[in-house]
């Protein structure tokens, strides 16, 4: 009788485990999450929603490798200036597999390559805000100017992930994490009245992000 119990627990921890992830597993995700992003220059202090989409695949039951694209917008200086977000994230998770196959707590590290993108039209008395967002002085901007701008600032971020998800099925997670980041470095290039240039910009920045989604497990090949 013993023995029957033994054997009847570790097939329903095998099973449990299963519930979770193993090596050769590949997981689609998608993620909706809000960022705070924290800078020296103004317009670079702003809160947005974004969208994130994860290729995931586990090199051992714990470990996994991982890309995708990140997708974002908002509007800062009361309105006056529009950014659209780009990015590309490459990150690895080293996952807790735990004995309930509910809950799988994960740390990981990412690299995040950004391509921000700012512009405006007709901006109204932009003069202050205009050379204080960018963090260069433009002499000649006084109240009422209209200005045509388009910045782009590209940046590499390095990041500390802490996460956990929650399984609902064998297959389909709840992803939740928290993603705080620093930046490496940065280049700006602006176009004012036609005149193009490029400069290397400060590493300047924080940023923090919390993400909800799910995971769907497209592939078991531990099974």
């Amino acid at each position: 009788m013993r023995k029957v119990l033994i054997i009847l627990l570790l097939s329903i921890f095998s099973s449990i485990v299963n519930g979770q992830v193993q090596k050769g597993d590949v997981v689609l995700g998608a993620n909706f999450g809000l960022m705070k992003q924290d800078a020296d220059a103004d317009i670079l202090n702003y809160s947005y929603s974004n969208l994130i989409l994860n290729f995931e695949y586990y090199v051992s039951d714990n470990v996994s490798l991982g890309f995708g694209p990140s997708l974002s917008s908002a509007k800062v200086l009361n309105d006056a200036f529009k950014i659209n977000n780009n990015a590309w994230n490459f990150f690895v998770n080293y996952s807790f597999l735990s004995a309930s196959g509910k809950t799988m707590p994960y740390v990981g590290v990412a690299y995040t390559l950004y391509n921000t993108k700012i512009t405006s039209g007709d901006v109204l008395g932009a003069g202050e805000d205009l050379g204080d967002g960018l963090g260069i002085p433009i002499p000649g901007f006084g109240g009422g100017s209209n200005v045509d701008l388009e910045t782009t600032y590209k940046r590499s971020v390095a990041s500390l992930i802490l996460g956990i998800k929650f399984f609902v099925t064998e297959r389909i997670n709840i992803d939740n994490k928290f993603t705080y980041g620093t930046v490496l470095n940065e280049t700006i290039e602006f176009d004012i009245f036609g005149f193009a240039a490029s400069m290397d910009g400060p590493a300047d920045g924080n940023l923090l992000q919390f993400t909800v989604g799910f995971g769907y497990i497209i592939g078991r090949k531990g099974t």
